[in-house]
This record gives structure tokens, sequence and C-alpha cells, in this order.
């Protein structure tokens, strides 16, 4: 009888007689055999399953810092500004000849006055401002570099009135 070259399997010649014992032992090597390719096959599967796990997992961190490192820009972008606050005392003048001087050290981006009753708000570069108290008004509103120049034909609108003490906000947005 001759055996193969890989399991040592009986190779039966024709005059062989066959053996249960011999037909038994190759059952045992293939069974065996068998084990230890399914057992190999579960490990690659796993190990496949486990490295495509992990790469899953890799894009999905590297998609979350590259989302939160946005978000954080972005975030960096809000809220953000400074604030500019003045104190001044009105006069009771009003009129294009003497409008309400208000000296920030520069331009606002948004502005706000309160006092005398009223309060007034903008923002940069409007010629006009809005005056709310009893009732809403429109107000002139100037720039000479930073200084901002109101104008009304009230001084309460005009926030200007006489010994009324007023509070300027000015928000500097930042970059």
């Amino acid at each position: 009888m001759n055996r193969t070259a890989n399991y040592n399997l009986c190779q039966f010649e024709p005059g062989d007689q066959v053996q249960r014992t011999d037909f038994n032992a190759d059952n045992a090597k293939l069974d065996a055999a068998l084990a230890e390719h399914a057992g190999s096959l579960s490990r690659l599967s796993g190990q496949v399953a486990g490295k495509a796990e992990q790469t899953a997992l890799t894009a999905e961190a590297n998609a979350r810092k590259s989302a939160v490192t946005a978000l954080n820009q972005q975030l960096a972008l809000k809220g953000n500004c400074q604030m500019e606050i003045l104190t001044y005392t009105g006069n009771g003048l009003i009129g294009a000849g003497n409008p309400t001087r208000i000296p920030f050290t520069r331009p606002p981006d948004w502005f706000i006055i309160l006092g005398g009753g009223y309060l007034v708000m903008e923002t940069r570069g409007s010629k006009s401002a809005v005056a709310m108290g009893s009732q809403f008004k429109t107000v002139q509103a100037s720039w000479s570099g930073s200084q901002l120049s109101l104008v009304s034909d009230n001084p309460s609108t005009q926030m200007c009135v006489s010994n009324a003490r007023y509070l300027a906000l000015g928000l500097h947005m930042l970059e």
C-alpha cells in the first residue's frame, strides 16, 4: 500500500485488502486536519474582523478629531469681542451745531448708549441710530475717525439731557 505525500493517508493498490483500522486512521487524520484548518480560518476571520473594526474606529476617530478641530476654529470666531465702556454727563445742548460726541478708542462694530430715559444703539457705519424710550425715534449718527456724533431735536434722544449720566458701550469684534 502506498501513502499520500501530505497526510500519509492510505493509497490502496488493486490487490490490497482494505483494513478497517487503516480507513479509521485516515478518517482521524482528515478530521484533525479539517479541524486545524477550521480553527485557522476562524482565527484569520477574527483578525480580519478586528483589523476592519480597528480601521473603522481609526477612521471614526479621525473624523471626530477633524470635526472637533473645525468646531473649535468656528467657536474661536464666535462671541469674542472687546468691550469699551465710557461714561459722560449730558449738557442739554442739541442740534447739528451741538452734537453729542462720544470718543471711542476705535470705531466699535456695535454700540449702545444708556441714560436719560433712553437707549440708543446701532452698528458701525450707519447714518442713523435707533433711540428707544417712551417712544422710538431715529437719531442722526456720524463718525469722524473713532468719534461718534449724535444729532437730534430732543435732548433725550440725542443722549444729552442736562446733568444726566450716560453709559456708552462699544463692542469691537475680534478677528
